[in-house]
């Protein structure tokens, strides 16, 4: 879960993501749910996730250059 942690940092989200969920649902079967590593893991999805969407928010939000035709 160190790779999937330092994704994130390096703006490769997606992969990270993917990571995250891949140690997630491992730990699912490993350990309580309350246990803190699982917990961290899950909180560091959820970031991932959130960072996701407000990187495709500010995508969104950039207009296009206009070339003066409009």
């Amino acid at each position: 879960s160190w790779l999937a942690r330092a994704y994130p940092n390096d703006r490769r989200i997606k992969e990270a993501i993917e990571m995250f969920e891949h140690v997630v649902a491992v730990e699912a079967h490993n350990y309580a749910e309350d246990d803190p590593e699982r917990v961290l893991s899950v909180d560091l999805l959820a970031d991932a996730y959130i960072q996701l969407e407000s990187c495709n928010e500010n995508m969104d939000s950039k207009s296009p250059v206009s070339d003066g035709d409009d």
